[in-house]
């Protein structure tokens, strides 16, 4: 008997939703840039124009990249359930493939940040026994517009390896 197999990506929305924490954290990166070329303009004013030069390329080193970045890394996302595990596949340079078992799973829980909410996105986050004591989860699904259902599609089959009792794990 063959397994039923669900392969899916994040939502196209998590693109926007990245750009938009790149646009907020270059507006943050701007505003104290210009505070800084404030100061030397009081200060030291024949030193503007070096400092000026040296903020922009600074800027440019990270974000221009990340800019190019980030639909790479957004298309290298992929998830994977099947009955027996949970696959999470991404990487642009290192690629990376993390399978999780489900009866190896000991959490599963949903969450939604305010951007996130914004954009109608949520994540999947998959604890178990071997990553207890730290903050780190074992998988983290993200950029889902039907997270809750991914969530319940995942503890269905988490379920009927524990007969039904998971009433342990739950959702934030």
């Amino acid at each position: 008997m063959k397994e039923k197999v669900h392969e899916f990506a994040p939502d196209p929305k998590l693109k926007p939703l990245w750009f938009t924490i790149l646009a907020l954290v270059v507006i943050i990166y701007l505003g104290v840039a210009g505070l800084i070329l404030y100061a030397v303009l009081i200060n030291a004013p024949e030193a503007l124009s070096l400092a000026t030069i040296i903020l922009i390329v600074s800027l440019a080193v990270w974000a221009v990249p990340t800019v190019v970045w980030i639909p790479a890394f957004y298309r290298s996302l992929k998830y994977v359930i099947t009955p027996s595990e949970i696959v999470v596949r991404k990487g642009v340079l290192w690629k990376r493939e993390t399978t999780v078992p489900y009866h190896k799973v000991t959490d599963a829980s949903t969450r939604q940040g305010p951007l996130e909410r914004v954009f109608g996105l949520g994540r999947v986050i998959i604890h178990t026994a071997g990553w207890s004591g730290t903050a780190r989860p074992e998988a983290a699904l993200a950029g889902l517009s039907n997270f809750r259902g991914v969530k319940e599609e995942i503890m269905k089959y988490v379920r009927s390896l524990r007969g039904g009792a998971a009433a342990t794990l739950e959702s934030e």
